[in-house]
């Protein structure tokens, strides 16, 4: 899906995918799961403008869609 997103200052479209956080999910579980490498989670986290203490149930969170 295209989504218009604020990326700092400044807004880009690409296609992503999206991913809501459920109970249990850790930074590194989630950069396992769609990265294949649990240590590739400040990638999610800077892709996504947020902090660690903001992975919480419920919160969404985007990826580039792999082409």
């Amino acid at each position: 899906m295209k989504k218009k997103r604020k990326a700092g200052k400044n807004y880009f479209e690409q296609e992503e995918d999206e991913y809501t956080v459920k109970e249990g999910d850790t930074p590194e579980s989630i950069a396992l799961k769609f990265l294949d490498d649990e240590n590739a989670y400040p990638l999610i986290l800077s892709y996504n403008g947020m902090m660690r203490e903001e992975i919480l149930p419920g919160v969404k969170v985007y990826f580039p869609k792999n082409e």
